[in-house]
């Protein structure tokens, strides 16, 4: 029973192991190939994160229907069907006249939705995971939340979308005089591109058709129950009722936000719970900066040379051969009386030096450093006070704050890549992952929540950062004389020697095809010598014939057993 109990465990160590591979090379799939391309959309998303103090990223599952997202994309051919049937819904009703714009497109529609114009139209694969990255203040969690990451303490979170009105009654199949959409008064309000709820009497900005104008939507995910649904602005029913999210994530909000310069909210302190920018952090110090060097053009402005005389003691004529002459040239007066001294009739104005204490901008630098975790080497080039141990504890210690930023990227990668993994085992199905990963794919089918509980996604430590080669290869020269010394394949040892030190070589185009001996191009060896006569004793003559190893017979001689020492007794006479 032990020895089966052990066998058991030992076949499920292995499944879960196959399963994991199949796991980590799905998702890369889904994060290679996705459009937008994910490497720019978090790269995006980190340039958010420092100018406005925050950024989230979405999960979406979908199987067939694109899900509802803050980015506008080409309608698939699920999104054109559903704008057909909103169209002819309008037919049915008399709403839409044969002459109507609307009505040619609602041909051209159904026309192509025969044809498949999309990559993702004609692919196979049929199950994804879809990243949306919406703006930083379209997010709107609970009052009660302290914290963005994990959104602690929060009861509900909502996310805000601003759609036309007929895209909005497509997407989620609203029609009849109840649960259609309808602007206007007693409907949903509009809004402004904007954002800006649209003000009575319109603008001229607003958007001519009723059916084009923006609502506001807001997706709940309720935490209490457990459930999610969409509301709208104005909107009396439900836009879609309440029902649990599938496939969950564990902390149930599948929003990852993304902080650098993070804190707790204290409502007591008055700490708000998104976090300073970058830009606001070095903000007052720019201004007081831009103040400064503003005061100084405009000093060095009024510090230009000009020129006084007394009016009447020069011609209008003389003076506008002042203001244009050209460099080097000589300018002849005529109104100037001969015994009159030029420097009695022009004056040059004096005016007050400049003094650069007044506009030394040292001090803002230094406020600016501070905040934004920078060293003058940074920003500029070294000034004399600067030595090289100040500049290397001050690099130190900027080295630490983007560590603590690279960190806080990894942890918001690995959120995501978990909640990721989390949903693939739940929602997706065989036939889709072995089209992804292959054949040999190992995938749960009845009870996956073992799986569940035993297995989930994360990101290696600094994967974010570029590599670094110079350590990569440093490692691979120290590892392998040892692996070679334990008599480690040679051939393996030099293709993880060639991959390290250049990706570009196939190290496999340099050996022998199979079946082909190595042939090693040497020079000419020297011919086999004789060994010469050992020193020996005066007059001995070396031995004849050919020599052996002392105790082996010559060649076809047989050992023969020696004889065993007689015992002592008389000699003969």
């Amino acid at each position: 029973a032990i020895v089966q109990d052990f066998a058991r465990g030992q076949h499920m160590e292995m499944i879960c192991k196959r399963v994991a591979k199949t796991l980590e090379t799905a998702w890369g799939y889904q994060v290679d190939y996705t459009k937008p391309d994910f490497k720019e959309m978090v790269k995006d998303a980190v340039l958010t994160c420092v100018t406005t103090g925050v950024a989230y990223c979405r999960l979406h599952y979908v199987r067939e229907e694109p899900p509802l997202t803050s980015n506008e994309k080409p309608l698939e051919q699920v999104d054109r069907a559903k704008a057909a049937m909103h169209d002819m819904a309008h037919v049915e009703d008399d709403k839409l006249q044969p002459h109507n714009p609307q009505m040619e497109q609602m041909r051209t529609t159904v026309q192509t939705m025969l044809q498949p114009v999309g990559p993702e139209e004609t692919s196979q694969v049929k199950e994804r995971i879809e990243f949306d990255f919406p703006p930083p203040f379209s997010v709107i969690p609970d009052p009660r939340c302290r914290s963005l990451k994990e959104f602690i303490n929060a009861r509900w979170v909502v996310q805000e979308y601003l759609l036309p009105i007929d895209d909005a009654n497509a997407f989620f199949g609203l029609t009849g005089t109840e649960d259609e959409i309808k602007p206007g008064v007693g409907g949903a309000k509009t809004y402004e591109p904007d954002g800006e709820e649209e003000k009575p009497g319109g603008s001229p900005s607003a958007t001519q058709d009723p059916q084009k104008k923006l609502v506001c939507l807001w997706e709940v995910f309720d935490a209490q129950t457990k459930t999610s649904f969409v509301l709208c602005d104005g909107h009396k029913k439900y836009v879609r009722p309440p029902a649990p999210p599938f496939p969950s994530v564990s902390g149930f909000f599948p929003i990852y936000a993304l902080t650098f310069n993070k804190h707790v909210a204290d409502e007591k302190a008055k700490v708000s719970i998104y976090p300073q920018s970058d830009v606001q952090l070095i903000r007052d110090a720019q201004k007081e900066w831009n103040r400064t060097r503003d005061a100084l053009r405009g000093q060095r402005n009024a510090n230009a040379p000009r020129y006084l005389y007394r009016e009447g003691t020069i011609s209008e004529e003389d003076v506008e051969k002042i203001i244009n002459c050209e460099p080097n040239e000589a300018v002849a007066l005529k109104s100037i009386p001969p015994e009159m001294k030029l420097s009695e009739a022009i004056v040059a104005l004096q005016v007050k030096d400049i003094d650069e204490k007044l506009y030394d901008t040292t001090p803002l630098e230094h406020d600016i450093q501070l905040s934004a975790g920078q060293q003058q080497a940074n920003l500029g080039p070294a000034q004399s006070h600067v030595t090289a141990t100040v500049g290397a504890i001050a690099e130190q210690s900027r080295a630490s704050t983007v560590t603590m930023n690279i960190d806080d990227l990894d942890g918001w990668l690995r959120r995501m890549a978990e909640g990721g993994g989390e949903m693939m085992l739940q929602a997706f199905q065989e036939p889709n992952i072995k089209q992804i990963v292959g054949q040999g794919a190992v995938w749960p089918q009845m009870d996956r929540q073992p799986f569940l509980d035993r297995l989930f996604l994360s990101i290696k430590a600094a994967s974010s950062g570029k590599p670094n080669k110079a350590v990569k290869v440093a490692n691979a020269q120290q590892l392998s004389p040892i692996m070679l010394s334990a008599g480690a394949n040679p051939v393996a040892v030099i293709e993880y020697l060639v991959t390290a030190m250049d990706d570009n070589i196939d190290p496999q185009k340099f050996f022998p095809l199979p079946g082909q001996s190595l042939m090693v191009l040497t020079g000419p060896q020297p011919a086999p010598q004789q060994a010469g006569p050992r020193n020996l004793p005066n007059g001995a003559q070396p031995p004849s014939g050919p020599r052996r190893p002392n105790n082996r017979p010559a060649q076809g001689t047989t050992l023969q057993p020696q004889a065993a020492p007689s015992a002592p007794g008389p000699t003969p006479a």
